[in-house]
Parts: structure tokens; sequence; C-alpha cells
């Protein structure tokens, strides 16, 4: 499929959107995954206060299926580890690679993702930590791959490139408090004639975040975790009316995790966002999302993981399309700190 300067930003349109939900089908984006490295001893991290990734795009979508942790300070005085570096691979296949309400097309979609974040120790305050870290993520979302049709969806293709910074306060052992910042920017992959061999941005937002997650120990395998919180999505699209996808997200997150053997772990979820868009005031989307991911760490720094999605949106608007699909794959993380 080639592109034109005609069909240029009918496509970036199209590949917004698809950008956009593709975080529900990234389930283990590298904030989550890495996590489930840490999750070797699961009962011992009963005894430590939890913490939740901020989403890279749809804050708490998609995605965000794991629990993050900080380790409070044993009485053995230990090196910081200041930087955090991880690298993440995740592929699989949706049944809607289009996000279209009928005439759908399935496609496999590989998300790769490299991210290094700077750790500084964590500060007590009251009765609580706070967690600081800032850092850059960049992700590739290529689609069709080895699928035998690469060609057919090579110009959905995209990447994005993000800088964020996020705050986690745990106090009262099982309360998490979380404010952040996105500043992502969306680039096509797609090939203009004018410029072959270029990515071409079409797609930036400035998210900032809050959230407050509470957890309650089930038994020493299992937990359950629920949390509610709101992103406001200040965007610029490279097209007329270029801030029509400014939105506030309202977010409902609830999972059940436990462990199945040592080293292994499921978890099912479910997630809804309630989404006001700002400029066009008759819009309200409700995007629901319910899944399991099944996780093995294989040491401290890798972990491997098996999930499934199952995602739908209805809209108030009837020119935007309401929509099903499923997604389903593997994924694997590798993680470092020094």
């Amino acid at each position: 499929m080639k592109l034109t300067k005609n069909s240029a930003s009918a496509l970036s349109m199209v590949s917004a959107v698809c950008a956009l939900s593709a975080s529900a089908f990234a389930a283990g984006n590298v904030d989550t995954a890495t996590q489930q490295i840490q999750r070797v001893n699961l009962k011992q991290k009963f005894q430590e206060p939890a913490s939740e990734a901020v989403p890279s795009l749809y804050s708490g979508e998609s995605s965000d299926i794991g629990q993050q942790f900080v380790v409070k300070p044993s009485k053995v005085r230990t090196k910081h580890e200041w930087i955090e570096a991880a690298l993440d691979v995740q592929y699989g296949s949706t049944n809607n690679a289009l996000l279209a309400e009928s005439a759908t097309r399935d496609s496999t979609l590989m998300i790769s993702t490299a991210q290094i974040a700077l750790t500084p120790p964590p500060i007590t305050l009251g009765n609580g930590q706070l967690a600081l870290k800032t850092g850059y993520r960049h992700q590739k979302f290529n689609y069709g791959v080895w699928s035998g049709n690469e060609r057919s969806f090579n110009d959905l293709d995209f990447d994005v490139s993000t800088i964020f910074a996020q705050g986690r306060y745990v106090f009262n052992e099982n309360w998490m408090a979380s404010a952040g910042v996105d500043y992502n920017r969306l680039l096509s992959a797609a090939r203009l004639p004018t410029d072959p061999g270029m990515y071409t941005e079409f797609y930036t937002e400035v998210v900032p975040s809050i959230a407050l997650e509470r957890r309650f120990k089930v038994d020493d395998k299992s937990m359950f975790t629920a949390s509610i919180g709101a992103n406001w999505h200040v965007t610029r699209i490279d097209s007329p009316n270029t801030d029509h996808n400014d939105r506030i997200d309202e977010v409902f997150m609830a999972s059940y995790m436990r462990e199945l053997a040592p080293n292994l772990v499921v978890q099912p979820f479910y997630r809804a966002a309630y989404t006001q868009f700002t400029r066009i005031h008759s819009r309200r989307d409700l995007l629901q999302t319910v899944g399991v991911v099944v996780a093995y760490s294989i040491n401290k720094w890798t972990s491997v993981r098996a999930f499934a999605n199952y995602e739908g949106r209805d809209s108030s608007e009837v020119s935007v399309t309401d929509y099903q699909k499923l997604d389903a794959g593997l994924g694997a993380s590798f993680q470092v700190r020094f």
C-alpha cells in the first residue's frame, strides 16, 4: 500500500486512532513487564509497599495491569541504584487492526520498547515514602510482522517517543498516590514520496495524570488491587482542528494476582475509561478492557509472559465508530539497575 500526499493526512488520523488504542494491546508495557521480574518472591512482596506504573499513552489503559513495588529500607545499608534501563518485546495478533465496527481485518503486531530512567533514592515523608522517576521511552509498533501481509499494513507502523516524570507516594502500607506527566510524540513510519526514509511527526500530546490505588491481601499467594485516576490529554495533530483530540480520561482499574508456582503468577484484570472530549462537547467515549496475563520470572533481570485481552469502545458521537477487538500474544522483558 503506497502513501500519497493526498492520503497522508487521512492516514495520520487512522494511525493516531490505532496508536491511542494500542496500549491496550501492549498490556505488557515496559514499566509493567519489568515489575513482573521482581515477583521472584511474591510472599515477600506482600510485605512491601506497592506502586503503579504510569502508562505511556492512554494512561492507566492499557496497559497497566501489573503492580510496581517500592522496597522498604532495610537494616543493611546498600548502595542505591540510580539508573534503570529496560528492554521489552511483545508479539501477538489482533482481530481488528483498524478499529472498525464491521469488516474487521486481522493483523499481527510487534511492539518493541526501550526505556532508561533516573531513579533517585526514595524520600521519607510522614508515614510514607515518595519515589521519583524521570526518563525517556521509545516504542516501535509494527503491523503485519511475520504474517505474509506486512505490505498491506506497513503504512500503519508508527513510533512513540516519550519523555516522562512521575512520583509515587506509598502510605499506610497498602495505599499509593501517584502523579506524573508524559510528553508523547507519535511518528509515522510511512514513506512519503517527498521524503523517502524519513519519519514524520503527526501527533503530540502532554498528559498530566493522577491516581490513587489500594491493595488488599487475600492470602499469602494472592492479592486484589483497585485504582482510580484521571488523565488530561492536551493534544496537537498535523491536520485541521489540531486540538480536537483534547480530552480527559476518568479511569477505574481492578486486578487480581495469584502465584501459581514459584516465579509464576497469573493476573486477570478489568479496566474502564470514561473519556470526555473538551473541544467536542457532545462526545463521550467508554472504553472497557478485560484480560489476563500469565508471567514467569526467569531471574531478577528477565521475565516472559503470555496475555489475552478483549476491548470494546462505545461513543456518543455518531461519526466515531464503536468497535470490539481481541488481542493475544507473548512478550519478554529485560531490566538492569546500576
